[in-house]
């Protein structure tokens, strides 16, 4: 009788060792599973470092664009050319729209071209009593937006006074109403100004 009893327990002790085995057993995975492994160096993606500071780029400046705060009147006021130009502003009291105006482009005489007009017309045009008559002379000379040289071309430009333009021709040189432009694209950054060599006379006002 005893001895038909020992596999029974034999099987009973392996049953009892295997039990006591599997908590352990998932105790071990559970371990595993919590503890991920952590990446290699080639795993971690590498972080850029950027300059503190970036220096600008040296070279020329593209001539395409105004580098300049002045306005109309303040590069008038500038260009020593331009003094008388200047002074006929300040009388028709169109300083403060090239100023705060524009964009425009001013066909600007040169004071040359105010010294070639008849004899004390210039006097003439600057006491007050003839200020409208000098506003609108000056006012011909300002068309409305902002024509680099090489963006004129041949045809009709509407002015700043209503229902005029100015004839443009192209060539080797710029004309505008028969007045060459001698000195083109001076720029500011309300507009460009081209200096003409003759005052130009809107229709109907004779000097």
């Amino acid at each position: 009788m005893a001895i038909n009893q020992v596999p029974t327990v034999r099987k009973l002790t392996l049953l009892g060792v295997s039990a006591l085995a599997l908590p352990i057993l998932v105790a071990c995975r559970a371990d595993v599973t919590q503890d991920p492994v952590s990446p290699t160096d080639s795993q971690i993606s590498p972080v850029e470092t950027l300059p503190d500071v970036v220096e600008a780029p040296t070279g020329t400046p593209n001539s395409d664009i105004a580098l300049t705060d002045d306005n109309l009147d303040d590069v008038i006021s500038d260009t020593s050319s331009l003094s008388t130009l200047e002074d006929a502003l300040d009388e028709a009291e169109l300083g403060n729209t090239l100023k705060d105006g524009g964009p425009f482009t001013v066909f600007a005489p040169s004071d040359a071209a105010f010294a070639a007009l008849p004899p004390a017309t210039l006097e003439q045009l600057l006491q007050d009593e003839n200020r409208e008559t000098l506003r609108q002379i000056l006012l011909y000379h300002v068309v409305p937006g902002q024509l680099a040289a090489d963006q004129l071309v041949d045809g009709d430009l509407s002015t700043s006074v209503p229902g005029e333009s100015l004839s443009i021709q192209t060539g080797d040189q710029v004309s505008v109403n028969g007045a060459t432009v001698i000195e083109p694209n001076i720029e500011a950054r309300n507009g460009v100004v081209h200096i003409i060599d003759q005052v130009i006379l809107p229709p109907g006002v004779a000097l």
